[in-house]
């Protein structure tokens, strides 16, 4: 397309940039900077055509033009896109495309910040135009001793590279006078700093980009760039961190023993393309790491993943790869890719979509190493969460399950419900082994019920509840009620999870993470009147069982649902209030370990889960609540 003489058009920018350098250090000549010009506008066209809207007449061209010996020149076109409320109609812009030159480095400016999500997947590309090619985006750590090392940050913008569990934000905004001293230690430090913004500029850590103001005159713009530039040069080649986040990492040394691979919620992406992927595969494909042991030859970073469909979409069969994640040379040097090193099984058209999707989406998936690391929003990063001990577990024996038809058979610590999910087991079937049955018949004994901190059924009064409340939307799946005619009453909330396997149980957060979202979600249940509000139906609904008198086999429980009702409505603010969580899957000879130990440099597994636990007992403080965990003793 032709180009015209430069114009006389008088840019008002807005101070937004994506830099790029000459890692060489070689200065960028005129006629190099009137090449990557061209190219930027090239690249930009071809998308914009692609993309429906037609590039209309000749083409502007700005400058070049020198100030504060910063080097300007641009070019501008007029663009019309069918309206999307009316296709036969056109919606006519004007943009404006710059690039700022000084010594071996580029600031890229374009109107419409769209526009310059291309170079995103050029700048360093082999595959990108030469010119482009030859330039190199500037990592997040670079950035961040630029521009926000010891700065007050205002503003940050906080990817999870945690396990998505519902304790914790997937993503999170913060705003305020100094972030520093914001961040939470313990609850922060899984968090990855997408952008920040301090008082006079907010830098994308991950797009190789800063923002600042509005100018009136490009002499005003040509002065920001260069105190850009030059505080790029005053940093040198140093390299910082945000405090307290998980860092992000340029190099695969020691990242080892991949356990987790999940999709990221479409809540926790940015881009609209980024969302709809995430949905289309977490409805349709569950994940897993068939084996953390790399394959022989391959890196330790590198695992087996499977890929079956749900049930419902009707897709049969199931995708085996193994994948090695790489850094890859279409993005920054720390920016993450999928390679698919082998397919194990003959590909169906949803298995070619799930490999199409890991290599040119891998920032919506992300990875979980033992060793700390993690792969999320395409980085690789490693938190170092602080470790703090939790001392609240209540150790019980599940060594022989009570009211058995066979003395001394063990409970099943893997199976919560009895079968079916038939609750009259209970207290019907002698041979019953759940962590439901065995939770019910152990609150006949005074000592087992109060190792628990719970009353036990069989204490001589009628003044000792217990509901059930299990089922979609339910408060928790028991809810333990102390109302003494003197005294202050209690109320407890208990929610049970079966251990994830029976035998060789490691210390890790995952077997509790979905219980513990349970328990703070319904956290808000707990004063008394909330709780007879939310169990005003539910507690006459005769399927959920009631005892108010000690636990027999063979007898229901026949607990008078109004007089319960009652207590709740009468209990009043002296109550005090309690949240248990029934998860064996910790024993007591793994939590002695001495690997296990708190405040020592152990086991990951361990420390999160500590992590994991003090948070919610934290939530549970905040409610009033005690908290106490059942382990295995």
């Amino acid at each position: 397309m032709a180009t015209s003489p430069a114009s006389a058009i008088a840019p008002e920018p807005y101070g937004s940039y994506v830099l790029a350098e000459r890692r060489s250090g070689v200065h960028i000549t005129a006629a190099e900077q009137l090449q990557i010009l061209q190219q930027y506008f090239d690249l930009v066209q071809a998308v914009l055509i692609s993309a429906g809207t037609t590039v209309h007449g000749t083409v502007g061209q700005y400058g070049p033009v020198t100030h504060n010996g910063v080097d300007i020149s641009g070019r501008w076109f007029r663009t019309s896109t069918p309206s999307k409320w009316e296709p036969t109609l056109n919606d006519t812009t004007n943009e404006l495309l710059l690039i700022s030159v000084a010594k071996n480095r580029v600031a890229f400016y374009a109107s419409d910040p769209g526009l310059r999500k291309i170079l995103l997947t050029n700048i360093g590309n082999v595959a990108a135009p030469a010119a482009i090619a030859g330039l190199s985006k500037m990592s997040s750590s670079r950035l961040i001793a630029a521009f926000l090392d010891a700065k007050q940050l205002k503003a940050m913008w906080l990817s999870g590279t945690h396990k998505s569990v519902q304790v914790k934000a997937d993503s999170k905004v913060l705003s305020g006078s100094d972030l520093k001293y914001a961040l939470d230690p313990l609850g922060d430090s899984s968090y990855l700093a997408a952008a920040a913004r301090q008082e006079n500029m907010g830098v994308s850590l991950r797009g190789s980009a800063v923002w600042t103001r509005p100018h009136k005159t490009i002499v005003s713009f040509a002065e920001d760039v260069r105190k850009i530039f030059d505080d790029l040069d005053a940093s040198g080649t140093a390299e910082a961190n945000l405090p307290i986040l998980a860092n992000e990492l340029s190099s695969f040394v020691s990242v080892e023993l991949p356990f987790d691979f999940d999709v990221a919620a479409p809540e926790a992406l940015r881009l609209k393309a980024q969302q709809k992927k995430s949905v289309e595969l977490t409805s349709q494909f569950c994940f897993w790491i068939a084996s953390s042991t790399a394959a022989a030859g391959s890196p330790a970073y590198a695992f087996d993943l499977t890929a079956s469909p749900w049930p419902h979409t009707g897709l049969t069969g199931s995708l085996h790869l193994q994948v090695e994640p790489a850094f890859t040379a279409i993005h920054s040097d720390s920016t993450v890719e999928f390679k698919v090193a082998a397919i194990t099984a003959p590909l169906l058209p949803w298995m070619t979509e799930i490999v199409s999707a890991l290599e040119e989406r891998p920032e919506i998936f992300r990875v979980f190493y033992s060793s700390g690391h993690a792969i999320a929003a395409g980085a690789l990063s490693i938190a170092h969460p602080m470790d703090i001990d939790f001392e609240d577990w209540k150790w019980m024996s599940f060594a022989a399950m009570p009211g058995h038809s066979t003395p001394g058979t063990p409970v099943m610590v893997y199976k919560e419900k009895p079968k079916d999910n038939d609750l009259t087991r209970i207290w019907t079937a002698a041979r019953e082994c759940s962590l439901f049955a065995w939770f019910v018949r152990t609150l006949n004994d005074r000592t087992e019920a109060g190792k628990m901190g719970l009353e036990p059924l069989q204490n001589g009064t009628q003044d000792v509840w217990l509901f059930c409340d299990d089922d979609a939307g339910e408060v928790a799946d028991f809810v333990h009620v102390f109302a003494p005619p003197a005294g202050r009453p209690k109320i407890t909330l208990v929610h049970i999870k079966g251990a994830t396997q029976s035998k060789d149980r490691e210390m890790v957060a995952g077997p509790y993470e979905v219980v513990c979202g349970q328990a703070v979600k319904n956290l808000r249940y707990l004063p008394s009147v909330n709780l007879a509000d939310r169990l005003s139906t539910r507690i006459f609904d005769v399927k959920r069982p009631l005892w108010n008198s000690m636990f027999a086999m063979g007898v229901a429980p026949n607990g008078d649902r109004d007089d319960f009702y009652s207590v709740l409505c009468d209990i009043g603010a002296e109550a005090t209030y309690a949240v248990l969580i029934i998860q064996p899957h910790v024993t007591k000879t793994a939590f002695d370990l001495p690997k296990n130990a708190p405040m020592t440099k152990g086991a990951l597994g361990a420390i999160q889960l500590r992590t994991l636990l003090f948070g919610v007992k934290a939530n549970a403080a905040a409610a009033s609540a005690t908290f106490n965990v059942v382990g295995c003793s």
